[in-house]
């Protein structure tokens, strides 16, 4: 029906046209565009986070010391909403104290030995200005909850934290959300560490990945 429709407008249209001839003259109009994807940018408040020296007296000998670095404040910043987690990576695999532990991220060894490790611990974020609640997925994505709780950056690469409205389990598109991470530590007990008999450097490095969604 619509095809037929079609034909018999033009062939008005073309009967019209031919009782008079017209000049015509034409000009050009240029349509120019770039669609592209939005672009976020990711920053810390502090990218160094220095526990200070600590003094060998301060640590058990029997227990793991405790120890809190400071908060600093991922920032996220896109051009237009957009969904996004983040990800932990521990740039000192496998040298925390607890290992199998994805919460925990390692300070490097020390004749062998794990001086301790530290997480990142995840404060309430704001999205676009607005309180927002905690989204994570432990499968890449395919399914999401919202923990409640303390909950923690950790460093599985399965695991994604994002944000949502709240009460919400489902991720939203933002163009900006503000983070705080708590950074808190635990040192290994004397008997566990070689003999300290001079300074042992806490050499933790984490890196926070921004993932589009």
């Amino acid at each position: 029906m619509h095809r037929s429709l079609l034909s018999i407008a033009i062939a008005a249209a073309l009967g019209c046209c031919a009782i008079t001839s017209f000049a015509v003259e034409t000009a050009d109009v240029t349509i120019g565009g770039t669609i592209r994807p939005t672009a976020c940018g990711i920053s810390l408040s502090a990218s160094e986070i220095d526990f200070g020296t600590i003094p060998v007296s301060a640590l058990s000998a029997t227990a793991v010391t405790n120890r809190s670095g400071g908060t600093t404040v991922v920032s996220i910043v896109c051009d237009g909403p957009s969904r996004f987690a983040i990800q932990g990576i521990d740039n000192r695999a496998g040298t925390a104290k607890s290992p199998t532990n994805v919460n925990r991220y390692g300070f490097g060894l020390i004749d062998g030995k794990p001086l301790g490790d530290f997480v990142l611990r995840v404060g309430n974020a704001l999205g676009d200005g607005e309180a927002v609640s905690k989204v994570a997925s432990h499968d890449e994505g395919s399914t999401w909850t919202s923990p409640s709780g303390n909950w923690f950056l950790d460093h599985a690469p399965t695991n994604l934290l994002t944000w949502g409205e709240t009460g919400s389990a489902v991720p939203k598109a933002f163009t900006t959300v503000q983070v705080p991470l708590t950074i808190d530590a635990q040192l290994q007990s004397k008997k566990l560490l070689p003999p300290i008999t001079t300074e042992l450097p806490l050499d933790g490095l984490a890196t926070i990945a921004l993932i589009y969604l």
